[in-house]
């Protein structure tokens, strides 16, 4: 849960509450149950906030991957950036094609 690099270009309206045992900054990607999330505004430890669910949003992904416009793509939180492989924790569909020369990803959330 440690990714603070993404944008959100489109702010989605589904959102749930969210109290984090430790401060969560914006842009933060967050594994909540079998989903994930976006922190849009920064949580302080031990306080009710809330995720983004839907939307589209700016992530960073390996430069070595391609990734096809619909793709479903995941969240490897290892290295934080976008995957293709479903061991990881699905998160949207590219929104574009991704050639792999580029670092990042627009995603359309899909939770």
């Amino acid at each position: 849960m440690a990714c603070t690099t993404a944008v959100v270009k489109v702010a989605g309206e589904d959102r749930r509450d969210h109290t984090p045992t430790s401060a969560v900054a914006a842009k933060t990607v967050v594994e909540f149950a079998d989903c994930i999330g976006v922190c849009t505004q920064s949580i302080a430890a031990n306080a009710k906030g809330s995720l983004m669910f839907d939307g589209v949003v700016n992530l960073p992904k390996k430069t070595s991957l391609s990734v096809p416009a619909g793709s479903k793509v995941y969240w490897d939180k290892t290295n934080d950036w976008v995957a293709l492989s479903t061991a990881h924790t699905y998160i949207g569909k590219s929104n574009a094609v991704n050639a792999a020369a580029t670092t990042t990803i627009d995603i359309h959330l899909d939770q």
